[in-house]
Order: C-alpha cells, then structure tokens, then sequence
C-alpha cells in the first residue's frame, strides 16, 4: 500500500520510468528541504563520479531516462547555489533505447553535498577551470556553440511589456528584431 502511493506520487501522466518526475510541490519548497530532495534523489539514482580533468566531468553525476526529472533536478541544483550541467545521450542501446539525460555537479560546491549525499569527502582540486560565472541572482554561461535547424511552420513571437527579455527553459532570451528596430 505504501509503495503504491509513492509509485502515483512521483508518476505524471503515462507509465514507466519515462514518466517520473517530482511532484510540483516539492520543487518549491524552502531550501533545506528542497536540498534534502536534492540529496534523496542523488543517492537513489547518481553516483559520486572519479574526477577526470581532461574531460572536465561532473563529480557528483546522476541519470535518468525522465527529460521532465533531469530538467527538475537542473532546476533544483540552481536553486541549492550548485552548476548543473544537462547533457543528453540519444545513442541507442538495445537494453536502454530511450535517451539518457545526465547532470553533472561542478566546482567546489559539490565537496560539501558529496559529504553530505554519500559521507565522502572528494579527492579533486579545490580550484577547477570556471565553466560559468554566478553573479548574486543569476548564473552566466557561455554559448559553446549555436546550430540551424531546418523548420517550417508557425513562430511565435513573444513579447513581455516594457522589455523584451523573459526566461524561457531556464534560459535568459531576448526578443530581438535586429536592424529593423532597435532597443
């Protein structure tokens, strides 16, 4: 009986692990216990991940098949003052063919969520390469790279009064008309 409520209280609509995904209520809750869902989640599904500089991954890494969970989780860590990264793998195994989303949890403020998550402390260096910067309400992140899709159909442009900036998947964006109109 008690599994079954937790198995409907993490479920949205549709069935599987595809479909997981906190219930909204705990995504804005008060920090202590947002951290502490933060934690939960990490120590059912992540890992404490060997540091590898060549490739700058993530020490505190955690996977699941669910876009809407990793997306959660992304947002979460913001809040908790960590830098997630999302990466998604859509190579197809056949025992996963579902895309995997991966977060990754950089720099030094993984030592104290490592200790607290998994009581070890992590042998990396105090100091790594700064992948972002936070400012005192935002964190800034460079554009590594831009891509063209081929699209046909309907765009929409949204506009905010008096600005033309608005936050959209958790990205800053600006509506910009280029040279036609300045701002």
């Amino acid at each position: 009986l008690i599994g079954e409520n937790f198995r409907q209280l993490f479920r949205s609509e549709g069935s599987g692990c595809k479909a997981t995904r906190l219930p909204e209520f705990m995504t804005q809750l008060p920090f202590p216990l947002e951290r502490q869902i933060l934690v939960g989640t990490i120590r059912g599904d992540g890992h404490l991940a060997e540091y590898d500089r060549s490739r700058r991954r993530g020490l505190i890494t955690h996977a699941t098949i669910s876009e809407s969970l990793a997306w959660q989780l992304w947002r979460l860590a913001l809040r908790q003052g960590l830098s997630p990264a999302l990466r998604v793998n859509r190579r197809n195994h056949p025992k996963t063919p579902n895309p995997i989303f991966t977060i990754d949890l950089y720099g030094m403020e993984v030592h104290s969520l490592a200790q607290e998550t998994f009581g070890k402390s992590i042998d990396a260096p105090q100091k790594t390469k700064r992948l972002c910067f936070r400012g005192e309400k935002y964190l800034y992140i460079p554009v590594r790279s831009i891509e063209v899709d081929e699209y046909a159909g309907a765009v929409w442009n949204i506009e905010v009064e008096n600005s033309h900036t608005y936050v959209a998947g958790g990205v800053a964006v600006h509506n910009c008309l280029g040279h036609i109109h300045k701002h």
